[in-house]
């Protein structure tokens, strides 16, 4: 990702610092969004898995399916929301992190292409 500050020229730093206050992005960040955006999404979503306050309703739905039997779906609402609340608030954590695992292997992969690039370049 290009820092705003790896340019020497102080006008472009105070531009892109602006834009990314403005807008949460700069034109550096613009020219490699492939790189910008592999580096940012990973710690986005831990951060959301620290600080959520819930979990998809379809995961909700998947898990009373799967664990009612053949107990009526408002009766088994009833007598089990604190073991509902507590699997699917885990099964929500375990898919954000492993979304935020598979981007940085991406990043890592991304990185070692750009290397081998690099290099192919010099030769």
């Amino acid at each position: 990702m290009l820092s705003a500050f790896q340019t020497k020229n102080l006008f472009w730093n105070l531009k892109y610092c602006i834009q990314r206050i403005r807008r949460g992005y700069c034109d550096g960040d613009l020219w490699e969004i492939d790189s910008w955006f592999l580096s940012l999404m990973p710690d986005m979503l831990r951060q959301f898995d620290k600080t959520r306050m819930g979990y998809p309703k379809q995961i909700r739905n998947e898990y009373i399916e799967e664990n009612r039997k053949d107990i009526g779906f408002d009766e088994f609402l009833c007598n089990h929301s604190d073991e509902i609340d507590e699997a699917c608030n885990k099964r929500w954590s375990e898919i954000l992190n492993k979304m935020a695992d598979n981007f940085e292997k991406l990043s890592d992969l991304e990185f070692r292409w750009r290397k081998n690039m690099m290099v192919k370049e010099i030769n």
